[in-house]
């Protein structure tokens, strides 16, 4: 049988078991926290992805950003005719820069 003083017998105690029951005791004591931690992390998620499927103007936005999107590439035949809006699009978006007409860049 495994008493207290064969953990705390430093002749008796490998290092290697000792740390790997250490680490698993600290794991173990931080894991209560750990899940409630994510816990919320994750209904923050779930209340944005609600947010946004309940949402009434995101899909206006979306559909300005398609109607703005194929005016401006009206002139490519393999762009102008969009029919839906990307993630990806979205990030590039915040990318997009403007021309003043008569100006260059």
């Amino acid at each position: 049988q495994i008493t207290y003083h064969h953990y705390t017998n430093p002749q008796s105690a490998n290092p290697h078991k000792v740390l790997a029951r250490v680490d698993l005791t600290l794991h173990i004591a931080y894991f209560p926290k750990k899940v409630a931690a994510l816990q919320m992390e994750m209904e923050t998620a779930l209340n944005a992805i609600a947010a946004v499927i309940e949402s009434s103007s995101i899909p206006v936005l979306l559909k300005g950003v398609l109607l703005l999107g194929n005016y401006v590439n009206s002139s490519s035949r393999a762009l102008g005719g969009a029919v839906g809006v990307t993630l990806e699009s979205l990030a590039k978006l915040a990318h997009t820069k403007c021309r003043v007409k008569g100006t260059q860049g």
